[in-house]
């Protein structure tokens, strides 16, 4: 009797394992299914971080999975419109992951992406996915891990940012001669050489403006006009000045001279203001030149102005970079054709705000013509930067106007990649 129970005791735990491990296999292989069905990673985006309005856009992406599948981008607009392209499938390759004995794939798609006329401010983008099969299809967002994507929507790795800007209106005569996220360097050319150059300089996209100045020999404590202080610095050439500065900005686009300063020394003092990385570094020393004439470019993270130069708007200012010139208008040998450094604002999405800084140089040209240059490219207020032998410009380490002079202070773009 008790060899009889003891049996089916046994039978009965046998029994229990054979039914606990049917069971578990069968939500395993239901678990698997459902990943398989649904689990698409995206292994990568190429898709720009700034788009431009009425553009054609080739994107490429990849899906990790363990079924065919189908891919559509999907993108909203700023406005709340939304456009569902679907991925053309391109290649297919062997992936390197495995649920059980099922092997990964990776799958290729591209798509034509073209953005409205008219369209600007940030979008949405994701990428719908879907079994590649005759069931009836369920759409669902692939997951993006961590670092493949660099501005994603909130925590659910379904979606990222871009931003999109309308096109600006280029010029005749100009032409596109260098690029890089939210930089772009025009050219226009001349019968007798001697090109005008314009920079276009993004800031809400992610560019970024650099005021730079050379080694501090004499402090000049208190010696500034607003009680401030009035340093000499040592002057160094334009090249001197990118070298130093691409080695500290991997995506350092393009250097260009700055401020008046005193050409007779060296080290020299500057003749106005100077503010970098939020600190006031000099005073300057020309308080009384140009009276009325005086103006401060002011430079934010993602926004710029260009406001009168007083010892309030000086001080009171919150722009971490602040470079002093002078009016267009202020007589710097108005008519004479030589070499000049302009830089005009723009608010290129009539939103209220300059966030686009313009550029101007070129080795021939007067007053009227650099601001007028400036002007067509859409500038609503202008600066004008030393000029004649200081005008010089460098961009992606090409020199495009050059000089012997050195100088004690210069002006770093960085593109937004």
């Amino acid at each position: 009797m008790c060899k009889r129970l003891f049996y089916l005791f046994i039978l009965s735990i046998i029994s229990f394992s054979v039914f606990h491990n049917f069971i578990q296999n069968l939500y395993a292989e239901s678990l698997d299914d459902a990943v398989l069905r649904s689990g698409c990673v995206i292994g990568y985006v190429n898709m720009p971080e700034t788009l431009t309005s009425g553009k054609n856009y080739s994107i490429k992406w990849m899906i990790q999975s363990y079924v065919p599948i189908l891919s559509r981008l999907q993108i909203k607009y700023s406005d709340g419109t939304k456009d569902e392209i679907v991925g053309n499938l391109s290649n297919v390759e062997e992936g390197s992951y495995y649920i059980s004995s099922k092997k990964s794939k990776n799958y290729y798609f591209n798509c034509a992406l073209n953005i409205p006329l008219n369209i600007d401010g940030t979008a949405r983008v994701g990428f719908h996915n879907s079994q590649d099969d005759n069931e009836s299809k369920y759409w669902m967002y692939g997951l993006f891990p961590t670092g493949v994507i660099k501005k994603p929507v909130g925590t659910a790795g379904k979606q990222f940012y871009v931003t999109i800007e309308k096109d600006i209106v280029i010029p005749v005569g100009f032409k596109l001669i260098q690029s890089a996220e939210a930089v772009k360097l025009f050219k226009k050319d001349y019968s007798g050489g001697k090109p005008d150059y314009v920079q276009v300089i993004n800031l809400e996209n992610g560019a970024s403006v650099k005021l730079l100045y050379g080694s501090i020999e004499n402090k000049g404590s208190g010696e500034g006009v607003y009680g401030g202080d009035n340093p000499k610095f040592k002057r160094a050439s334009l090249s001197q000045f990118w070298s130093t500065f691409s080695s500290n900005y991997g995506n350092a686009f393009s250097i260009v001279n700055g401020q008046f300063f005193d050409t007779n020394s060296n080290p020299a003092a500057l003749a106005f203001p100077l503010k970098s990385n939020g600190r006031i570094i000099s005073d300057g020393y020309g308080i009384s030149e140009f009276t009325n004439q005086k103006l401060i470019l002011e430079i934010w993270s993602n926004k710029v102005d260009i406001k009168s130069l007083t010892k309030q708007n000086l001080i009171n200012s919150s722009a971490s970079n602040i470079l002093a010139g002078l009016s267009e208008d202020a007589n710097k040998g108005i008519s004479n054709q030589v070499a000049r450094t302009f830089a005009g604002i723009m608010d290129s999405n009539n939103n209220g705000t300059f966030e686009t800084l313009l550029i101007f140089t070129s080795s021939y040209a007067n007053q009227s013509e650099a601001a007028s240059v400036l002007r067509s490219f859409g500038a609503s207020k202008i600066i004008m930067f030393d000029g004649g032998g200081s005008s010089q410009l460098i961009c992606e380490d090409e020199a495009y106007v050059s000089s012997s002079r050195t100088i004690p202070q210069a002006i770093g773009v960085i593109s937004a990649k």
